[in-house]
């Protein structure tokens, strides 16, 4: 077994709530979904503070397992519409970087999940950690990700500023950077996943993969079942980006 660590970057945005197909065939759907469409109309400052937003939490993910539950341990493969963009592309990601078995050691390795400061930024990104933790990592640490400040030593949340680029001009590679900070003791191997989250992001997550933490990006397309994988190389003292299929 290999030394090195894995680090797998994970931008988060908000499909774990807003997939199209989200709990299709599910008894619970309807009410969830009604759930769902009151919480997104409300203005971010609106919305339940603090882990008063329990009943949505458990409502979306037994949506999300409804499929999963399915479809997920007999082909390993998850529908992207039926599930969040992360979920779907970190299934693949992690045949490309790890191979079956022993996809992620939980032991060892870790899934940072980076979304907006936001209450919706947040919630997503826990949804999106329950489901991973379950699913894909097998830590056994118990952690439920009901809270925001979960701690889990596999799936850490980290919370940006400016993700969402939605008012003011807010320079985010900083903060990126210093959360890659934290992993640099040791034989490491980075991964960027930018399927899902805030697109704003992915210009300063292509700079860090380049220059400071080196690492290939991947990115699932809604619409495909395989994701295109950017290996960034040094090619006379210039960055060539090479862009290849992954096999689903």
């Amino acid at each position: 077994m290999s030394d090195r660590r894995k680090v797998l970057v994970v931008t988060v945005g908000t499909s774990a709530l807003t997939a199209e197909k989200l709990g299709k065939g599910w008894s619970g759907q309807d009410a969830m979904l009604k759930s769902r469409n009151r919480y997104l109309e409300e203005k971010d400052s609106d919305r339940p503070q603090k882990e008063k937003d329990d009943g949505l939490f458990h409502q979306v993910v037994k949506a999300h397992r409804h499929n999963l539950n399915r479809k997920f341990h007999r082909s390993f493969a998850i529908d992207p519409l039926m599930s969040s963009a992360e979920m779907a592309s970190m299934a693949l990601l992690l045949l490309e970087v790890g191979g079956l078995p022993g996809l992620f050691d939980a032991t060892r390795d870790r899934m940072v999940l980076i979304t907006s400061d936001t209450e919706e930024g947040k919630f997503c990104a826990r949804v999106n950690a329950r489901l991973l933790h379950e699913y894909l990592t097998k830590c056994r640490c118990g952690e439920t990700f009901q809270k925001w400040e979960a701690t889990c030593p596999a799936i850490l949340l980290r919370y940006v500023k400016g993700m969402e680029a939605k008012k003011e001009f807010v320079e985010t590679q900083p903060a990126l950077a210093t959360i890659l900070q934290e992993f640099t003791q040791g034989k490491t191997d980075y991964f960027y996943n930018i399927t899902g989250g805030y697109k704003g992001a992915i210009p300063a997550l292509t700079w860090i993969a380049v220059q400071d933490f080196p690492g290939p990006m991947f990115y699932l397309h809604a619409s495909n079942d395989s994701a295109v994988r950017v290996d960034i190389h040094s090619v006379t003292g210039v960055k060539e980006i090479r862009l290849r299929p992954m096999a689903p």
